[in-house]
């Protein structure tokens, strides 16, 4: 599938631009205790979440399988590593705190793939880090994260819409 990272990037910019807070799981990401300092951002897309966290501070990778997505992402912040892969074959050599997958990936993870989608990603967490993962996508502010251990046991479950200020 191709994607204009343009176009995508505009829904969410009208979403803001109308009083919708676009950055539900960036502030979720920032409400794990300890407070994470690095966080690979997993299917970034135009890179909306990482930004996000990059400005609360923590150091941050986007990846994503789509060029025009990364374009985008690049121009709007050049100073966060971005690189371009198909997750079920991600290897960066390192771990980070949290690991987020906040978008609708793997609905367009082609099929017979979703394992090593989760084995992409899994290997990238740090010992006593989080895999965040979108369970459903009801939009900007009604994605649902999941806090998943390593092994894959389920440990918080919240709403990115509940979580306030």
């Amino acid at each position: 599938m191709n994607w204009d990272g343009d176009a995508y990037q505009a829904q969410f910019d009208r979403l803001a631009a109308g009083g919708q807070d676009v950055h539900g799981e960036a502030t979720f990401v920032a409400s794990l205790h300890p407070t994470p300092t690095s966080v690979l951002d997993a299917g970034c897309g135009t890179g909306r979440v990482a930004t996000e966290l990059a400005h609360r501070g923590m150091t941050v990778v986007g990846v994503d399988v789509d060029r025009s997505m990364l374009d985008r992402a690049r121009q709007a912040a050049p100073d966060i590593e971005w690189v371009e892969h198909d997750l079920t074959a991600l290897d960066l050599g390192r771990t980070f705190s949290v690991v987020v997958m906040a978008g609708n990936v793997p609905l367009f993870t082609p099929p017979g793939t979703h394992a090593a989608l989760v084995a992409g990603c899994a290997r990238h967490v740090a010992p006593a880090g989080h895999w965040l993962r979108a369970s459903s996508w009801a939009g900007a502010t009604g994605s649902t994260l999941r806090r998943t251990l390593p092994r894959g046991r389920a440990r918080a479950r919240r709403s990115v819409r509940d979580v306030g200020p």
